[in-house]
This record gives structure tokens, C-alpha cells and sequence, in this order.
């Protein structure tokens, strides 16, 4: 197990121990700061193992994600959701409950996911989801006291702060080779269906198919922004018109502007950033009956 102790619900070694007391021959290891955890997978992978479990959020599930990629052995990830979104543990129906999400470690079925390659002006690998403009800096905004005090509700709250001062950027996707120029507030590019703690931004998604969903807001005022909050929070936002819903296996996006990009919740710069689907490419436990997850906001 590598345990980020950073994360946003309490994974103290007390807690950590009752939750593993059904796997046999558990061990764990706390990360030190971003890369530490890569770091872990490696000498792990040099010692012969080759069952890992993720005890923390999306940025930690996403960096022993990117350290199995490609291992031999065919190594199999578990994930305890102890973060503050837990999005992908919500994308693949693991229980956000965490004594259901341990019993998922000694009981859980196998299945391959679809990993996804990032080429900007530094490389990497995605599990979730990444967002480019509107939405793309709030993570930076972020610190942990205000992660633990809010919950997952702080990345809605730092949404709704940013969408009155949100700008539009004249923007060149490219899909697949196709070519398309728009202005926009936001691309959103999603392996799974869920993004800030449970809000449904792509869903539609599947993180088997070998395909992204592209979900672009077009340029629009403040008060049409505003205007499709409740769309998007319940999950209806790909049945508006003011939404562009696109799927492709490889994507770029470029702009003229400063664009600030996040990939799996963690900043990552500005573009441009192209996207590539790695079919397959990580073996996770999942429940046998997967978790139907509520939506977590409803249309009134």
C-alpha cells in the first residue's frame, strides 16, 4: 500500500492496519511529496511486486497509475479512496465507504482500464479526467486545510467563485486529425465521469471503451454560465445545446492564450496538451457488483 498522508480523510497507521487486516502480507509506505510515490512503484516492481493498493486521492491513484503503466507482470492496482474527490474510486463503482472499499481488496474482480498519455511541455499519464481553461487553474487555489474544512464540496464552491470572472479563448481542437476553431470557456477531457468530488462533468464516459470524451462549453456570459450549472451537476449537461459533446481517441488543444490545465485534479501548466488513449493499459480491483453512485446534486 502506498499511503499519501496528505489526504482529506484520516488514513492514520491505526486506521490504515483495520482495513488491511484481510490481506495477507500488507505493507505500507507513506509518500514524502509529488513523485514519491512513482518512486515506491519502482523499487516495488524491482522486488518482485506486483499488487498494489492507492491510499489516498486522484493525484496518488493517478502516479502509481503512471509508475505500473507498461510494468511487466501485469500488475493489479486496488484503490482505499481516502482523498478529497475520489473521482476515479467513483468512476469504477469502489465504494466511497471504506470498510466496503477494503473488503473490494480481498474480494474485488479484475478488469483493464484505459490509461491516457499527455504530451505538453512535460510528459505523463492519465487515469481520470483533465481540464483545460475555466476550472483549469482552481486546483493551484487549493490547499489541504481547505480541502479537509470544505470536503469535495470545495472544488464546486471555487467553480462557482471563478465562472463571474471566467474568460473565453479562441481555441484549436484537433480530434482524431479533424480540425475545429471555437471560443471557448472550458474543454473538458474525460477517461471518466466524474471531476470535482462527484459531479457528473462527462456522463457518458467509460474508462474501457479506448475513447475520450471531449465535453466543450462554448463562450458564453457569466449568466449563461451560470445557467448550465444545474445541467452539469445533474449529470444532463450533454443533452443541452449550449454543450458541444465530442468523442475521439486522440486530442489536442491549443490556444493563443495562457491556458492553465489540470490532469487528474493536480496543476499542470499551461497547453498546449495533446491526449492519447492507452487502451487497456491498467489492471484495477473492482467490486463485483459495482456501486451505483448518486449524483450528488439534483435539478430542482
Amino acid at each position: 500500500m502506498i499511503a499519501n498522508p496528505c489526504s482529506g480523510r484520516d488514513n492514520s497507521p491505526e486506521r490504515l492496519g483495520s482495513l488491511l487486516a484481510s490481506v495477507r502480507e500488507a505493507e505500507v509506505h507513506w509518500t514524502e511529496g509529488p513523485g514519491h510515490a512513482r518512486r515506491l512503484v519502482r523499487e516495488a516492481l524491482a522486488r518482485g511486486v506486483r499488487r498494489f493498493v492507492a491510499a489516498g486521492g486522484d493525484g496518488t491513484v493517478s502516479e502509481i497509475a503512471a509508475g505500473l503503466a507498461g510494468a511487466p507482470g501485469e500488475p493489479l492496482l486496488g484503490i482505499l479512496p481516502f482523498g478529497t474527490g475520489n473521482d476515479l474510486a467513483r468512476s469504477l463503482g469502489v465504494p466511497l465507504d471504506l470498510d466496503r472499499a477494503a473488503r473490494v481488496l480481498a474480494e474485488g474482480r479484475e478488469r483493464s482500464i484505459d490509461l491516457v498519455r499527455i504530451d505538453s511541455a512535460r510528459r505523463g499519464l492519465m487515469v481520470n479526467a483533465s481540464v483545460a481553461g475555466l476550472g483549469g487553474d482552481i486546483t493551484s487555489g487549493l490547499d489541504h486545510e481547505m480541502k479537509r474544512t470544505w470536503g469535495p464540496s470545495v472544488y464546486l464552491r471555487m467553480a462557482l467563485d471563478n465562472i463571474a470572472s471566467a474568460g473565453t479563448f479562441p481555441a484549436l481542437l484537433t480530434l482524431d486529425g479533424r480540425e475545429m476553431e471555437l471560443e471557448v470557456a472550458n474543454v473538458v477531457i474525460a477517461n471518466g465521469i466524474f471531476l470535482g468530488g462527484g459531479i457528473p462533468v462527462a456522463p457518458l464516459a467509460r474508462t474501457d471503451d479506448g475513447l475520450l470524451d471531449v465535453m466543450i462549453l462554448p463562450a458564453l456570459s457569466a449568466v449563461g454560465l451560470f445557467g448550465l450549472v444545474p445541467w452539469v451537476l445533474a449529470g444532463r449537461q450533454h443533452l443541452s445545446r449550449k454543450v458541444v459533446h465530442l468523442r475521439a481517441a486522440s486530442v489536442r488543444v491549443e490556444a493563443e492564450v495562457p491556458m492553465p490545465v489540470t490532469i487528474d485534479g493536480e496543476p499542470w501548466g499551461c497547453g498546449p496538451v495533446s491526449y492519447e488513449v492507452q487502451p487497456r493499459a491498467l489492471r484495477v480491483l473492482c467490486p463485483v457488483h459495482p456501486s451505483v453512485i448518486p449524483v450528488r446534486y439534483r435539478l430542482s
